[in-house]
This record gives C-alpha cells, structure tokens and sequence, in this order.
C-alpha cells in the first residue's frame, strides 16, 4: 500500500511512497526511546547549541523547506518562507533560554 503528496492547489502528484510495515514502526519506536535516554544526560549547553544548529539549518535550507511545505500543503511560497523563519526563531529562543548567558542572544534573554 502507498500514499500520494497531492499538491492542493495544482491537484499535481508531489510523491508516493510506501507506508510503514509494523515491524518498521516499533524500529523506529525503538531507536527514538534510545535517542531520548541519551538526550537525557546530554549537557544542557550541548542541548542549546544543538538548537542553535537546527535554526541555522533552517536558514540555510530555507528554500527547499518553503518550496516543500508549498507543494505538500498548498501554502503561498511566502507563507512557507514565514513558518521556516518562525521555526528557526523557535528553536534559537530555545537556544538561548537554556543558558542566559549563551554567547547565541539575539534579543530573547531580555
């Protein structure tokens, strides 16, 4: 069994693929519950600047990200643009509340 990406406002096909088998969804299960127990003992500064990591990937893969969340979900490709940049300001807010002092401030320790 698949499923389709149909894009809303072309009716285009996007993608198919597949669907998940049982067995590959308890894997997944799995390897996430390891990702969280070794999250769990992650320094809280390591935590930060992996946030800070995942906005600046936002950034700088800005255009796929907006071009894909067009596609899949029919959004103006400047409304996809602003959930990009949002996301990205999400994670850095994060970032920098984990550690006031973090070297990151863009204005969200005030």
């Amino acid at each position: 069994m698949s499923n389709q990406v149909i894009n809303p406002s072309t009716g285009m096909q996007e993608m198919v693929f597949s669907l998940n088998s049982e067995e590959d969804l308890h894997n997944a299960l799995v390897e996430g519950d390891k990702y969280y127990r070794r999250q769990r003992i992650v320094p809280v500064k390591v935590l930060a600047q992996q946030l800070m990591a995942i906005a600046a990937s936002f950034r700088e893969n800005a255009d796929n990200l907006a071009q894909t969340a067009t596609n899949n979900m029919g959004k103006l490709i400047s409304e996809s643009y602003a959930e990009v940049e949002a996301t990205a300001k999400i994670a850095e807010y994060y970032g920098c509340k984990l550690i006031p002092e973090t070297t990151f401030k863009r204005g969200y320790n005030e």
